[in-house]
């Protein structure tokens, strides 16, 4: 009998058996991307689903299939300096480990965390399954890899960071990288790019280097989005013909998208669809949002004029 080829198998049904979950955090003006997120995943696979609402105290009442946490949920379970020290996006931001790990001790042996303007077009199945062999897994930008092409977009590499934290999933093995990922959090969340600093994303950069049993995942078809169609990238062409397996629908990407001569216009078109007649103000915290990333943009055209 080979017993080390039962201990494997015995292993990969335990993993096949782990219970799945899907998660994301939001506020309540923007629970309708919630709903859209949600049924874009009905029917693919098996999996809870819950959101973190991180404006109000009270459990609301919504989809039965949806299950709602509220923040004083998460912090009762797992104390945190965040609770206290952010509000409003930084909160929410820094908010993405503790639910993580909030929902690995409730029993979640396999946790996918996205965005609330997240869109699957695909199953997220293969997600679950790559977790079989993977304790942690990320996506990176895949900004612009050339300097001489889109400098700025290159630049966004050491700027804004390597993988996108719309977008984490992991096991119930990989306490250590959330806890650590929850300090870091804990000890900045801000856009400080002279420091390396930008909110919880930056920090993702080292967990590779600092955690075994991380993958990296290089298929493109993983979170695309207006940063990655990438047209200009001569170095690592998309097929448009390629069918994402999730979308990130930032403004940006819809904006982009949006253009009718976008070769993924239309899967504009189905988002766009399922949101019916519901509307999203624009916010001051979206207005201030705006403002920042316009100021952003001037400093380092004046940066790169200086250069000059």
């Amino acid at each position: 009998m080979d017993i080390n080829k039962n201990i494997k198998i015995i292993l990969i049904l335990y993993k096949k058996s782990l219970k799945q979950v899907i998660c994301t955090i939001s506020t309540t003006a923007y629970l309708p991307k919630v709903a859209v997120l949600y049924e874009s995943l009905k029917g693919n696979t098996e999996f809870d689903f819950y959101c973190l609402i991180t404006d109000k105290q009270n459990i609301i009442s919504g989809t039965s299939a949806v299950q709602y946490l509220t923040l004083g949920d998460i912090e009762a379970l797992i104390p945190s300096k965040i609770f206290g020290k952010y509000k409003g996006d930084a909160l929410r931001w820094g908010s993405k480990p503790l639910l993580i790990q909030y929902l690995i001790q409730k029993g979640y042996g396999k946790v996918i965390y996205v965005d609330n303007d997240i869109y699957f077009t695909d199953s997220p199945q293969i997600i679950f399954e790559y977790l079989e062999k993977n304790l942690f897994l990320l996506t990176p930008h895949f900004y612009q890899s050339n300097p001489n092409r889109h400098a700025r977009w290159f630049e966004a590499n050491f700027r804004v960071g390597l993988y996108n934290a719309g977008f984490i999933a992991c096991t119930s093995e990989s306490l250590d990288i959330l806890r650590w990922w929850q300090g870091c959090c804990e000890y900045n969340i801000k856009k400080r790019f002279f420091r390396g600093l930008f909110d919880d994303q930056k920090y993702l950069d080292l967990i590779p280097v600092l955690f075994d049993g991380v993958s990296v995942v290089k298929e493109r078809r993983w979170n695309m989005a207006a940063w990655n169609d990438f047209e200009y990238d001569y170095v690592i062409p998309i097929d448009s013909k390629i069918q994402p397996l999730f979308i990130h629908f930032t403004a940006l990407t819809l904006e982009k998208w949006g253009n009718e001569e976008h070769p993924f216009f239309h899967y504009y078109q189905n988002y766009v669809r399922m949101f019916k007649n519901q509307e999203f103000p624009l916010t001051s915290s979206r207005k201030r949002h705006l403002i920042a990333v316009y100021f952003r943009y001037l400093y380092w055209k004046i940066e790169r004029a200086i250069e000059k």
